[in-house]
């Protein structure tokens, strides 16, 4: 990864240029990332993610700001500008490697990055879910929020077309969506951060980034990227 550096960083600022310049081979739009020590979401001590998967997240993290032309609270940041150079890279990417165009994303397959779920955790437990059937709960509005809460996009979808409500919160036993509180909350926290990357960018350029510094851009990124996607999912079956 450490070699690969400066290539994730042109692919994660959506720097085009730099892209064109510095990617040589297929090989090299496949990143193996280090896990941090303690981080029990992952069964080894790395995974690997691909620069379309980081393109991708990003057009969704940017996808409510696509066509604002500057981000109040800090000027410097451009939105629109992001978008189109996010678009401009994957064109390039996927014009280069035609084998690697794809439009979605299995955000499912990354909930590490999220810190809060293990790997064969769901946000109910087994003994939460049964309770709360027996409360009088629907199954298949639990199974939302367990979808949700693990990002597992194709689910969520199935689920809401099968009639899922969304508008429960088990929980506290009101008709707020616990679901759409847990995305947005997911979503609000992780952008600030993702942001905050895009500031030191700016002051400070590619050089103030180390190789440690991976795992947390991709782990914000991905979780403001698939929070925001899924919070649309399912607000778009509830106008």
């Amino acid at each position: 990864m450490k070699d690969q550096l400066g290539l994730f960083l042109s692919i994660y600022f959506s720097d085009i240029e730099s892209i064109k310049k510095l990617l040589n081979s297929k090989e090299d739009l496949l990143f193996t990332v280090n896990v941090p020590e303690g981080y029990f979401a992952w069964q080894s001590g790395e995974f690997r993610i691909s620069a379309v998967e980081i393109i991708l997240m990003t057009l969704d993290c940017w996808d409510d700001l696509k066509k604002a032309s500057k981000l109040e609270g800090d000027l410097r940041i451009k939105p629109e500008k992001i978008y189109l150079s996010t678009l401009q890279s994957l064109q390039f990417v996927t014009q280069k490697f035609p084998e690697l165009k794809t439009k979605t994303i299995a955000y499912e397959n990354y909930i590490g990055l999220s810190y809060a779920l293990l790997p064969d955790e769901e946000y109910f437990t087994e003994n939460e879910f049964e309770e709360y059937l027996l409360e009088g709960y629907k199954r298949v509005d639990l199974e939302l929020i367990n979808a949700g809460a693990r990002k597992n996009i194709k689910k969520v979808r199935h689920l809401m077309e099968l009639g899922a409500n969304p508008m429960i919160d088990p929980d506290d036993k009101t008709d707020d969506s616990l679901i759409l509180t847990i995305l947005s909350d997911a979503e609000a926290f992780n952008l600030i951060t993702y942001l905050e990357y895009y500031q030191q960018f700016i002051e400070s350029g590619k050089k103030s980034f180390k190789g440690e510094d991976i795992y947390p851009m991709i782990s914000h990124l991905y979780t403001a990227a698939s929070s925001s996607k899924l919070y649309k999912l399912i607000s778009s079956f509830t106008r």
